[in-house]
């Protein structure tokens, strides 16, 4: 644990130490066509003006969701930057819904002066009042491709489109415009439009030509690409399990599925990653269980201080039926699991980083300690006696250089990789509980595919379970060894009896104030 800690600081120091502003832009369209053009000089010029200190990444093509999706995000937080086509408001913004209704204007100038006329400016009030504003005040972003319709026979009237199946996206205006025009509406995301065509769920769609003949070059492979979010360095035992698995997906399926990884936080903190995976803006996650206290009550005792005594104990409780009503609640939340084995083991064990020695419970009287979003362990590190403070793990560095924490629960593995090491030169190792991560998956995405399909992925979660078990192994020889070696880490192994008594007293207290559930960590420390 030490050692990960180490690890975790180091890397977050070399990132965080550029202080460059980094912010994430989605589209779902193809990089080559106009959305994709666009978004890149947007982002290139945005590098040039502010001489480098501001970074737009651009994910194209629906990597962080469809439109609704990402809109979502983007007015919740979750997402920094999206190509918005104002249209697709129209739930939310009524001087949106006549923009897709049919011949309202004559052509581009006539529906830019809407856009910035005073019929429009309410509407853009009350995009601000939910959380968003636009960037291009003068709307000059004007698609001079123009619409049509797509579809698997002619059509030349609205009499021709009497009966076809029809693609369309989630706006009543546009619904009810090609209903009235004689079309029978599908539902159907972009990303999903080309296999809809295969399976002749649909006939036809609205769609500009060069839009549609990317959409046909992309879709005509029939691959299925997922996005995989951790919040780890790639080169961490989490890194190297998400790789796997991905390996292991395209291999299985002769690279008709695509698992792309998006390591280190580059989707959001895990509070962000998992919200977006329950709410369908994000494949999977790399799940921590522990950190799902906020909904299920069964994750609660996970991180509670010394209920199992070895990480096969812990794995016993995962796959018990004293943890079954956890995973139904969060198939009822909107995720699945995908290795019902858990078999991601943790094996480089947990520790504390810190500013000073710590052997004892006592040692962490008044220090100041980076938690995570979890009431359970929140209220751990405050019975052992520090003053916990919730930081998220990428600004870990930085609270670390300002002086905001002096240390934090941290495997020594995890703190080489990240690189905490550097401003925090102390690691004990606590063993305060032991740590099995899972592979979530949005559920409906999850029912989307195949028997087959889901069964590749079963199968790869192993894989990857494998590699991360493999990995963590070597955060407490390797790279244990590296972290007192590079960064002068001194690694410190107390006794952990005076832990774990004060541990059994913290146990009490959150089941005497609620923090976890009467009864349930005797249950668990009962199971064989």
């Amino acid at each position: 644990m030490q050692r990960l800690l180490v690890g975790i600081a180091a890397l977050v120091v070399g990132v965080a130490a550029q202080a460059q502003i980094v912010l994430k832009l989605g589209t779902v369209d193809a990089q080559s066509s106009h959305s994709g053009v666009g978004a890149d000089a947007f982002a290139a010029e945005v590098a040039k003006l502010s001489g480098g200190q501001m970074k737009v990444e651009v994910f194209h093509a629906g990597k962080l969701g469809g439109i609704p999706d990402q809109q979502k995000n983007v007015l919740q937080g979750a997402q920094d930057l999206h190509l918005l086509y104002p249209e697709f408001l129209s739930g939310l913004i009524d001087e949106t819904k006549i923009i897709s209704a049919p011949y309202v204007f004559r052509d581009l100038q006539h529906a830019q002066a809407y856009l910035k006329s005073s019929l429009f400016k309410p509407g853009l009030d009350k995009l601000r009042s939910l959380g968003g504003v636009i960037l291009d005040p003068d709307w000059t972003w004007m698609q001079k491709d123009p619409r049509g319709l797509i579809a698997v026979r002619p059509v030349k009237t609205p009499k021709d489109l009497e009966g076809m199946k029809l693609r369309i996206w989630e706006s009543k205006t546009a619904i009810e415009t090609w209903r009235g025009l004689g079309a029978n509406t599908i539902v159907v995301p972009r990303p999903e439009m080309y296999l809809a065509f295969k399976q002749g769920i649909i006939e036809g769609g609205p769609e500009l030509v060069g839009i549609a003949a990317l959409v046909v070059g992309v879709a005509a492979q029939a691959q299925i690409v997922l996005k995989l979010g951790t919040v780890d360095a790639q080169s961490s035992h989490s890194g190297v399990g998400a790789d796997a698995f991905a390996a292991e997906v395209a291999k299985l399926s002769g690279g008709q599925m695509k698992v792309e990884v998006f390591h280190a936080g580059k989707l959001g903190g895990i509070p962000d990653q998992q919200k977006n995976v329950l709410q369908g803006a994000q494949d999977l996650h790399l799940l921590y269980p522990e950190f799902l206290s906020g909904l299920i009550d069964e994750t609660k005792i996970i991180s509670a201080p010394y209920v199992f005594r070895d990480l096969q104990h812990a794995q016993a409780y995962l796959k018990s039926s004293l943890f079954k009503p956890g995973l139904d609640k969060l198939r009822s939340l909107g995720g699945v699991i995908l290795d019902p084995d858990w078999t991601w083991m943790q094996k480089d064990p947990r520790g504390l980083i810190a500013v000073r020695p710590v052997k004892t419970p006592k040692d962490l009287e008044g220090m100041k300690l980076r938690i995570w979003e979890s009431k359970t362990a929140i209220e751990t590190w405050r019975g052992l006696g520090a003053n916990t403070i919730v930081v998220p793990r990428p600004e870990m560095y930085l609270a670390f250089k300002q002086g905001i924490i002096e240390g934090g629960p941290e495997t020594i593995g995890i703190a080489y990789d990240q690189k905490n090491a550097e401003v925090a030169k102390f690691w004990t190792r606590t063993d305060e509980y032991y740590q099995i991560v899972n592979v979530l998956m949005n559920e409906r995405k999850y029912m989307s595919l195949s028997p087959q399909q889901r069964e590749i992925l079963h199968k790869a979660a192993k894989a990857g379970g494998s590699a991360y078990a493999a990995e963590s192994e070597r955060g407490f020889t390797e790279k244990k060894q590296k972290a007192m070696k590079e960064f002068g880490v001194t690694v410190l192994e107390p006794d952990l009896a005076p832990w774990r008594e004060r541990g059994e007293q913290v146990v009490v207290k959150l089941e005497a104030e609620g923090v976890i559930p009467k009864g349930l960590a005797a249950k668990a420390k009962a199971l064989k």
